[in-house]
C-alpha cells in the first residue's frame, strides 16, 4: 500500500489579483481659451485648433482667416492655422472673437445656418444633432448687416452648455455681434440654440451666420483578468488590454503601473502603445509582504490628455504550502543505483535532503520528479523515508 507524507508550514505564499471596473475620462476637445474685441484683430492663447467669428455694420470685411460660414461678408465665421484672427474693413462698427481649442477628435460640423432679417427684433432657433456618442460641441454666431447692422441677445442653450463671449460694438446707432458657447459633453439627441436679433435702424438688415462643430468624445478603457497569483518573493505576469471605445481618430496612450506597497512592485512590457493594443503585466512580491490588501494601478494618459485607470485589488492571504510524495511508496525498492522520486508541491521551490547533504531544487507548482543517483548499490541503506526529507524552501 502507497504511503502519501505531508508536511505543513504555515507561510504567506500567494497574492491573489482582482481587477476592478474602469474608470475613463470623457474628452472630445477643451477650450485653452478666447477673446474677443472691438477691433479687427485679436491674438489667441496657443492651441491645436483656432476658430474666429467676424462681424460688420454698414460695409463689409475682408477676413485674414479661412472661411468656414459666410454671409454677405457681414457675419463671417472660420478657422485660422495661427493664434490670431483678423480681416480688414472700412466699417465703422465691427467685432471679432476667436476660440481657441485642444482637439481630441476631428471635428465634425453639425450645422451651418446663414439668414437676414429685417424686423425690429426676430427669434432665431438653429437645431443639430449629436449622432452616435457625445460630443464636446462648440457654437459660434456672428451679426452684422447693411446700414446699421444688428446684434445679438436673450441666447438659450442647452444644458450642460456655458458662454464663452458675448461681444457688440454699437457706434451711433451701427451695431454688430459676435457670440461663442462650448457644451462639453452632450449626449447623442437632438438640440438647438435660439437667441434673438435685433436690428440696427430702420432700412437695415440683419446679417446672421452660425457655425456648431462636433469633437467625438474620446474615450478608451484598460481591462485585464479577474485574477492572478503570485508567490512570495516571487513574480507573475498577465496581459493588460488597452481598447478605444469612442472618438474618430486613434491615439498614443502612455501606460504606467503603481502599487500602494514598498514590497510590491510592478512592471509593463510597453508603456507606449496605439490603441486596440495588449501589454505583459508582472507583478513581484517581496519576501518580506505581509497579510493584508493592496493595490496595482494601470494608469493610461493619452498624447491629447484624455485618461484612464484600472485598479487591481490585491489580497495576500496565509496559506499552507504543502508537499505529497507519490511514488516510490516507502521501502518499496531496497537495491539501486538511480530512482525516480515523484512528488506534488504548491510552491515553487523545494529543499531535499539527503543523508544529511540539503539540496535547493527549482521546481513548478503541480507534480514533479526528481532523480537520485547512486555511485554505489544502496543495499542495506536505511527506509528511504529515513534518507530523505524535502522542505519548502
Amino acid at each position: 500500500m502507497e504511503i502519501k507524507k505531508i508536511l505543513y508550514f504555515i507561510i504567506i505564499n500567494f497574492l491573489l489579483l482582482i481587477s476592478v471596473p474602469n474608470i475613463y475620462s470623457q474628452v472630445g476637445a477643451n477650450v485653452v481659451g478666447n477673446n474677443s474685441a472691438v477691433a479687427n484683430s485679436i491674438t489667441l492663447p496657443t492651441a491645436n485648433l483656432y476658430y474666429c467669428v467676424a462681424a460688420s455694420a454698414g460695409s463689409t470685411l475682408t477676413p485674414s482667416f479661412n472661411v468656414m460660414v459666410n454671409n454677405g461678408n457681414y457675419a463671417v465665421i472660420g478657422n485660422s492655422s495661427t493664434n490670431s484672427c483678423s480681416f480688414t474693413t472700412t466699417a465703422t462698427s465691427y467685432v471679432i472673437g476667436g476660440v481657441s481649442i485642444n482637439n481630441y477628435s476631428v471635428p465634425v460640423i453639425l450645422a451651418t445656418f446663414t439668414n437676414t432679417y429685417a424686423a425690429p427684433t426676430s427669434t432665431v432657433t438653429i437645431p443639430f444633432t449629436v449622432s452616435g456618442q457625445n460630443n464636446t460641441v462648440l457654437i459660434l454666431l456672428s451679426s452684422g448687416g447693411t446700414n446699421k447692422g444688428g446684434t445679438i441677445s436673450g441666447v438659450t442653450l442647452p444644458t450642460g452648455c456655458s458662454q464663452l463671449f458675448l461681444t457688440s460694438s454699437v457706434i451711433s446707432g451701427i451695431s454688430a455681434s459676435v457670440y461663442a458657447a462650448v457644451c462639453n459633453n452632450l449626449a447623442p439627441g437632438s438640440y438647438s440654440v435660439s437667441f434673438t436679433v435685433n436690428r440696427g435702424g430702420g432700412g437695415s438688415t440683419v446679417y446672421v451666420s452660425a457655425l456648431v462643430l462636433g469633437f467625438p468624445v474620446f474615450t478608451f478603457n484598460i481591462t485585464g483578468p479577474n485574477s492572478i497569483s503570485v508567490y512570495t518573493n516571487y513574480s507573475n505576469s498577465t496581459t493588460i488590454y488597452v481598447n478605444q471605445l469612442t472618438g474618430n481618430t486613434s491615439l498614443p496612450i502612455n501606460l504606467s503601473c503603481s502599487t500602494n506597497s514598498s514590497y510590491l512592485s510592478c512592471s509593463l512590457s510597453n508603456t507606449t502603445v496605439i490603441l486596440n493594443a495588449s501589454v505583459t503585466l508582472t507583478v513581484t512580491a517581496s519576501s518580506s509582504i505581509t497579510p493584508g490588501t493592496y493595490s496595482v494601478t494601470i494608469t493610461g494618459v493619452a498624447s491629447n490628455g484624455a485618461t484612464n485607470s484600472t485598479t487591481i485589488i490585491t489580497v495576500i492571504p496565509i496559506a499552507s504550502p504543502k508537499i505529497y510524495i507519490i511514488s516510490p511508496s516507502n521501502n518499496s525498492i531496497l537495491n539501486y543505483y538511480q530512482l525516480n522520486i515523484s512528488f506534488y508541491t504548491n510552491y515553487p521551490n523545494v529543499n531535499v535532503t539527503i543523508n544529511g547533504n540539503t539540496y535547493s531544487i527549482s521546481v513548478a507548482p503541480g507534480n514533479n520528479v526528481i532523480q537520485l543517483n547512486y555511485q554505489n548499490s544502496s543495499y542495506n541503506l536505511p527506509g528511504l523515508y529515513n534518507i530523505i526529507q524535502i522542505y519548502l524552501q
